[in-house]
């Protein structure tokens, strides 16, 4: 993750991360009384961060100058360190804006990191991993996506 928020900052990053944030804010914000897909209820900060503290899993703040498109998602977001591995989530209040979120980490991603290998789309909540996940650390993390 550290190898994407240092590109993204890089090559002029942080002033196209500020501008597309302006237009996923925006779209996000017309979207919003569209609702989620599926009529599935959306996951949350709260509910997500109590189970993964319950898990025994590191909480640490969203780093806001490397990590812009996390932490100005509208449903908020949160940072956790894994034993050998660490992820954002970022949450967007339905469905549509989590698909905006990993729109905007894959357009502003770094060409060096293999994007489908560390963003994730679960519902509305988005994940960016700074690796690979493990199938243990996804299966901790993904077990704690809660509404």
């Amino acid at each position: 993750m550290r190898a994407l928020q240092t590109s993204l900052l890089s090559r002029g990053g942080r002033s196209r991360l500020v501008a597309g944030s302006a237009v996923i804010a925006f779209a996000a914000l017309a979207l919003a009384g569209c609702g989620g897909v599926g009529g599935t209820k959306p996951y949350t900060q709260a509910a997500t961060r109590a189970c993964l503290k319950e898990t025994g899993v590191k909480l640490v703040p969203v780093d806001t100058a490397v990590d812009f498109v996390g932490s100005s998602a509208l449903g908020g977001a949160l940072a956790a360190k894994l034993a050998l591995n660490s992820v954002t989530i970022s949450f967007g209040r339905n469905a549509a804006e989590g698909s905006l979120i990993q729109q905007a980490y894959a357009k502003y991603g770094s060409n060096d990191v293999p994007i489908d290998q560390v963003l994730e789309l679960r519902r509305n909540a988005v994940l960016l991993w700074a690796g690979a996940p493990s199938k243990q650390d996804a299966a901790v993390v993904r077990s704690c996506l809660k509404s």
